[in-house]
């Protein structure tokens, strides 16, 4: 027979001793399998009324469906409208008309409605093709032809022994250009590290590999702003708060991706969300967009206190990338 007294001591011991076992360094708990969220159907891309933070494609240009295996051509501006038909990803549209998100297209000569949310350039804004190609899911797919990160002055690439620096051009010149914009806007901002993005050829490599995710160039891992942060090393991955994020550089990043339309999915920790939105009703910004990028856009993922993850749209000319 076990003696009560004995046996509440052993429990006490255990309930001390059970938090520290899953204790350690804050770099052994930067990385947790990415969740693998799936897309909206366009029942739910978000508010009809243009205020999602993406560009909708303008009268007379020509579209591509992208991140979708197929997209329904309604008879009118909305999910109440019953479905025509569906084009299949990569199918050419000609737009005629816009109704917030929605918009008039001609395929083939067949007229109707699509949410403008799965619809991309069928260029890439005059810079032309780019020789990266995101191939299938981020959570299921490669990277072809990657692109190695380079030297900026904004950000630090970290040296992790995965040697996940590889991407596709978009996805660097995206990261690049929001942190030129942070620089222009804040000059003091510190620099911070850009973690894993993909390995050369994308998909999952041999060993330890802590993702579900950044299979195709697209998702990088990047640090958080702070006040202070050692130049050399740029800021570093460990746990911030509301009250030791550099909310104002933190918000210029976000914000020029958002409203550039470039961001798929942004994992932040939900105890930051309420300084970021209000430094963006500071700005300006009304409730309808801002309800428009938290939630759809910028989530809340476990372990991303010390680092946020970024997904960014598939490249225009980038026909077998799929964001379902």
């Amino acid at each position: 027979m076990k003696h009560p007294t004995l046996a509440i001591s052993l429990l006490s011991m255990l309930s001390v001793l059970a938090p520290l076992a899953g204790c350690g360094s804050e770099e052994e708990e930067f990385y947790e399998d990415d969740v693998e969220l799936d897309p909206a159907d366009d029942t739910d891309l978000g508010k009809a009324d243009g205020s999602d933070g993406r560009s909708v494609p303008a009268v007379g240009s020509t579209q591509r469906v992208c991140g979708a295996s197929e997209l329904n051509q309604r008879s009118g501006a909305g999910t109440s409208f019953a479905v025509l038909r569906a084009i299949p990803d990569g199918g050419i549209v000609t737009i005629r008309a816009a109704s917030g998100t929605w918009v008039e297209n001609d395929w083939n000569g067949m007229i109707g409605w699509s949410n403008s949310r799965y619809l991309c350039n069928v260029n890439t804004g005059g810079m032309g093709p780019s020789a990266t190609e995101s191939i299938n899911k981020p959570n299921n797919g490669s990277l072809r032809n990657g692109a190695q990160i380079q030297p900026h002055p904004g950000y630090v690439v970290a040296t992790t022994g995965r040697r996940a620096t590889w991407g596709t051009d978009e996805t660097l010149r995206w990261i690049g250009e929001g942190l030129d914009v942070v620089a222009a806007a804040h000059p003091s901002a510190q620099r911070i590290q850009v973690r894993d993005i993909s390995v050369q050829r994308g998909g999952v490599p041999g060993g330890a590999w802590p993702h579900a995710s950044h299979q195709t160039g697209r998702d990088a891992d990047l640090t958080y702003f702070r006040a202070s942060c050692d130049d050399d090393a740029g800021c570093p991955p460990t746990n911030v708060s509301s009250s030791s994020l550099a909310v104002a550089p933190m918000w210029t990043l976000l914000e020029h991706w958002l409203t550039n339309g470039q961001a798929h999915y942004i994992f932040i920790d939900s105890s930051l969300h309420a300084v970021l939105k209000a430094e963006a009703r500071r700005r300006g910004h009304g409730s309808s967009r801002i309800n428009d990028w938290f939630g759809p856009i910028i989530r809340h993922a476990r372990n991303h206190l010390n680092h946020f993850h970024v997904r960014f749209v598939c490249p225009a000319d980038d026909r077998r990338c799929r964001d379902v």
